[in-house]
């Protein structure tokens, strides 16, 4: 399974930063088209494939409360039940907590399989830690065992044959290891890459950094974590196949947590204009990418580590999360997100945790139930009109996808009102009405409700809220195989 996703989702877009200004333009001109319904959805215009590292997860560095499904929380599987397929999670050699040898990361990465899903790995880059060679024997460099771990978990039990690998973690702080300079982050991506290359594993391996701390030229233009970046896409545009960063939405009031657009839209928003003020965040780092000739096939972007720093359990901070999701899915380069932090509850990491301190599943763990069950393969075209926040932004946030057979419409009201609409369905040949799965303040969205909603349909969206309406498609009818014809010829006596 593992093997399968090796950029099985990532091949669709065959060159993302040629084609990147094509799709902005197609969604453009939806924009601009004048419309009937506020909510419109192409049932027929396929933008891309949704990647199934979309909707992802990290668990603790530290801990082993992910594998050993620590404090009555089973862990393993709620993680299966969301249909989570990506994990970040450390690998060996532990900074922090040296004791923890081989064996411990192996345990979770066993896990992380066994629920269904493949790590996202990070690889520690401070001089120092006891690096392993290539053979597995003491007194090796970053390089030489990312190449040892690599090989090792091409192997059984594991047979992860793609791998996934995050080199360094925040090296514009001091969490982990800080940088002196950009520089030294750059060379030692390259020599990762060069190593695996000399090693003939490299296309096992999908590479990203420089997982920096913070979106493109935020806070400031010339921040620690931009210039890291800048100097990155200049010297590893050769060596990269996921540009990396952290995103979280500062502590603001529940409004303003998902209205305020320099903590959401501005920094999330591929599709939105840049201004000399607005100069910043996905918008700006694609542009910014544009720039670079990358030496890797499909080169994307990844939100490694994403999550409301206030109201962490509320469901403003499910909805946060869903909506950095949803501008990921409509970015054409987007490619990996993994919301922090899987397996903790109530206040421990700062709040984070996907369990409230009654060790309950919270939003941000429904907001990823959503992303990953109620979420078709094929993201489509969709536009909304009217119902504008207060910067200009909608209101109500839509995502709309489909698999052979079934098509979802998500709608997230980020409002604190509620707000009536009317949303029409095009070329979409529903075979059916709606089921609808709503997720807001004391309602998990786990259990569909039977309507009588189809193509055009108006309705009320509940404040701070998410639905999805899920229709039956009509099959296609198979082509009947031939005949064969009747052999007229004479038999021979």
């Amino acid at each position: 399974m593992q093997g399968a996703l090796r950029f099985k989702e990532l091949s669709l877009l065959k060159s993302p930063l040629a084609g990147l200004y094509f799709t902005l333009a197609t969604l453009a001109c939806l924009h601009a088209t004048p419309l009937h319904a506020a909510i419109l959805v192409d049932g027929a215009q396929v933008l891309r494939s949704r990647p199934l590292t979309i909707g992802g997860v990290g668990i603790n560095a530290h801990s082993p409360d992910f594998a050993t499904n620590s404090n009555d929380i089973n862990y393993q599987g709620d993680l299966k039940a969301a249909g989570i397929k990506l994990v970040r999670s450390l690998s060996y050699p532990d900074k922090r907590k040296p004791e923890h040898d081989l064996s411990y990361f192996d345990r979770n990465a066993k896990a992380i399989i066994a629920a269904g899903a493949i790590p996202l790995s990070i690889q520690y880059i401070k001089p120092g830690l006891p690096y392993l060679t290539e053979d597995g024997s003491p007194g090796g460099t970053v390089e030489s065992n990312l190449v040892f771990l690599v090989k090792h978990y091409m192997e059984p039990p594991f047979n992860l044959k793609t791998q996934y690998w995050e080199i360094g973690n925040e090296p514009n702080l001091g969490i982990d290891y800080k940088v002196s300079n950009p520089q030294e982050y750059s060379d030692i991506f390259n020599r990762c890459h060069d190593a695996l290359v000399k090693a003939k594993v490299r296309e096992n391996v999908v590479l990203a950094g420089p997982v920096v701390a913070y979106p493109y030229r935020w806070p400031r233009a010339d921040s620690d974590g931009t210039q890291i970046m800048d100097y990155f896409l200049s010297h590893n545009s050769r060596s990269v196949d996921v540009v990396t960063y952290h995103s979280y939405s500062g502590g603001l009031t529940t409004n303003a947590l998902l209205n305020v657009p320099h903590k959401l839209d501005n920094l999330e928003n591929s599709a939105r204009p840049l201004t000399s003020t607005t100069n910043y965040g996905m918008a700006a780092l694609l542009a910014r990418m544009q720039q670079e000739k990358f030496g890797r096939p499909h080169v994307g972007v990844g939100v490694t580590e994403h999550n409301a720093t206030s109201f962490q359990h509320e469901i403003s901070s499910g909805l946060w999360n869903l909506a950095l999701i949803h501008y990921y899915l409509y970015n054409p380069l987007g490619q990996i997100t993994t919301a922090f932090v899987f397996d903790d509850y109530g206040r421990q990491q700062g709040g984070f945790g996907f369990y409230d301190t009654n060790k309950q599943k919270d939003y941000n763990y429904w907001a990823l139930w959503i992303a990953n069950q109620l979420h078709g393969s094929q993201v489509l075209a969709q536009t909304t009109t009217d119902n504008l926040n207060i910067s200009g932004q909608p209101n109500l946030l839509v995502t709309a996808t489909k698999d052979s057979d079934k098509l979802y419409l998500e709608v997230i009201n980020r409002s604190d009102k509620p707000i009536q609409d009317h949303v029409e369905i095009r070329d979409a040949s529903l075979a059916g009405p709606a089921t609808l799965f709503t997720m807001r303040d004391g309602v998990q969205p786990n259990t569909g409700q039977p309507t009588n909603l189809r193509e055009r349909f108006d309705y009320q969206f509940l404040p701070l809220s998410a639905v999805v309406f899920k229709y039956p498609l009509a099959m296609p009818i198979p082509k009947q195989r031939a005949k064969p014809a009747k052999d007229l010829r004479l038999k021979r006596r």
